[in-house]
């Protein structure tokens, strides 16, 4: 076999995930090759070295401002939407008051409904915006909310 079949076959002989006749045939070309048995020798000291390796345990520290961030986040969360909807609801109740009430003249639910669906208009624009650039923000999801 030539040096880079071999060399694609080193990260499975050092994993044990060769089959018998996978092993011999890398055994045997390390016995002649020092290029690939050089190669060898890094990928197991690689493997010796991460095989050692141990996660260390964060402090207790990290981990009360882990979860109080969490906590924060979905607390502020819940108290947005449940505002929100709260909003859109009596909006919702307020608009319809308004177009069944035979008592208001035409006129005037023009002059009172045009800045409501001005300001609908600039909420819905800066919300489409903000979702059109989230996509493509590159460092919106590093910065710290």
């Amino acid at each position: 076999m030539r040096c880079d079949e071999i060399q694609r076959m080193l990260s499975g002989y050092v994993d044990g995930e060769l089959d018998e006749n996978g092993r011999q045939a890398v055994e045997q070309h390390l016995a002649m090759c020092d290029n690939c048995t050089e190669e060898y020798e890094k990928l197991k000291t690689l493997a010796e070295v991460t095989n050692g390796m141990k996660f260390r345990e964060p402090a207790k520290e990290v981990w009360d401002n882990y979860w109080s961030n969490i906590y924060n986040q979905l607390e502020r969360t819940t108290g947005w939407t449940i505002f929100v909807l709260g909003i859109a609801g009596l909006v919702a109740w307020a608009i319809y008051a308004f177009v069944t009430d035979p008592t208001i003249e035409a006129v005037k639910k023009v002059l009172i409904g045009a800045p409501i669906i001005g300001l609908a208009v600039l909420l819905i624009s800066v919300i489409r915006e903000r979702i059109y650039k989230s996509k493509f923000d590159r460092y919106s999801k590093e910065v710290k909310r």
